[in-house]
Order: structure tokens, then C-alpha cells, then sequence
């Protein structure tokens, strides 16, 4: 079974002790780092034993990069780690999205657990 849920990441509270998976994939980067902390943290809060998949482009060259255009931030793979532990998760295992076009951010494929 899969549920998609359209809605506001800063104010959704999903069930407790819920869910075995819960992805997130290309669209923390329009959230502050507070909304981001507080956004894992109800998602570990909902796991049932389960995973947080994490998916978001990565910057190398500084620790984030501001796009004035559409008001995202691009976040390094350091400074999430930052944001993962301040949630108090860890990662579990990753890997980086292989097969993507040379002009885009990398994309690590972050799995995290509770600490």
C-alpha cells in the first residue's frame, strides 16, 4: 500500500507509530531549517519500526546555495547531515542517484533511523 499526501510539510502530523516508510524526495529545499527539524522529527515520531528516505540535491561547493528565483535552498550533504542529527535521527545507509544528467545538483538517497 502507498498513500501520497498533498499537503503543508510545516504543519502535517502524521500518525504515531504508523508508518514502515516515509519518503521524502525534492522538496525540503522551500522549508527553513527549523521547519526541516521539526518535519523529521514528526516523522520519526510516526515510524513503526520503519525508514525515512530521504532524497534532495546537494551542493558541493559551500554549505547552501540560495536560489533567488524560486526561493529554494540547495543544502550540502554535510549540512543535512547537521539537520538529520539535530532531529535526532542517523543514516542509516546511502548511496548517490546514479543515471542523472551531468547539469544537476547531485542527489544522495539518504536512509535514516532513530538514533
Amino acid at each position: 500500500r502507498c498513500r501520497f499526501f498533498c499537503d503543508n510539510l510545516q504543519e502535517w502530523e502524521p500518525k504515531k507509530s504508523y508508518y514502515s516508510l516515509i519518503w521524502i524526495q525534492w522538496v525540503l529545499s522551500y522549508l527553513t531549517d527549523d521547519d526541516i527539524i521539526a518535519l523529521l522529527r514528526r516523522c520519526a515520531a510516526a515510524l513503526d519500526d520503519g525508514l525515512i528516505v530521504l532524497k534532495e540535491n546537494v551542493c558541493t561547493e559551500s554549505d547552501f546555495q540560495v536560489d533567488l528565483q524560486d526561493a529554494s535552498v540547495t543544502r550540502s550533504l554535510r549540512y543535512w547531515l547537521y539537520l538529520i542529527g539535530q532531529a535526532g535521527l542517523r543514516v542509516l545507509h546511502w548511496k548517490w542517484q546514479s543515471n542523472l544528467p551531468e547539469d544537476l545538483y547531485p542527489v544522495p538517497i539518504l536512509a535514516l533511523t532513530l538514533k
